[in-house]
């Protein structure tokens, strides 16, 4: 039995955040490239979603602030490569889901990425994006310091 919450620490020096897909990544209707906040946004998304799975959520609001605030991060998708995967659905007709793979690195303000650790936490654990009970989304985080 579970007698509290615990949520994961922030790290005391983050203004870097490495997140590496350890598999494939959905990002069918977004381009990591041109718009690389929604990989996060989709990840807040994902932890909101199973929070409120189990009686918690963030309020409406506060959802919509860290969708602004993840928009004023710095990222680094360099190290990001287009792929595709291929997956058969429930007519029995083949899916094909344009993905990335390899890593990329958030940067910004201490507080801000301190604020957003617990769900990037959350998300190592239950994989961002589509196709998450398909094991894909699957990520590691690591923060850098500065």
């Amino acid at each position: 039995m579970i007698s509290q919450a615990v949520l994961p620490a922030a790290p005391t020096e983050c203004a870097r955040v490495r997140i590496e897909l350890l598999s494939l990544l959905d990002v069918t209707g977004a381009d990591p490239f041109r718009e690389p906040h929604k990989l996060l946004s989709r990840l807040v998304r994902r932890v909101d979603a199973l929070s409120r799975w189990n009686g918690l959520a963030l309020e409406d609001t506060r959802g919509r602030e860290l969708a602004q605030a993840l928009q004023s991060l710095n990222y680094d998708t360099t190290p990001l490569r287009r792929a595709r995967y291929d997956s058969p659905n429930a007519k029995g007709e083949t899916r094909r889901n344009n993905t990335v793979t390899g890593a990329f690195e958030v940067s910004g303000p201490q507080d801000l990425l301190r604020d957003i650790w617990p769900a990037l936490a959350i998300g190592e654990r239950c994989h961002l994006g589509r196709g998450a009970r398909e094991g894909l989304g699957w990520v590691s985080i690591r923060a850098l310091g500065r």
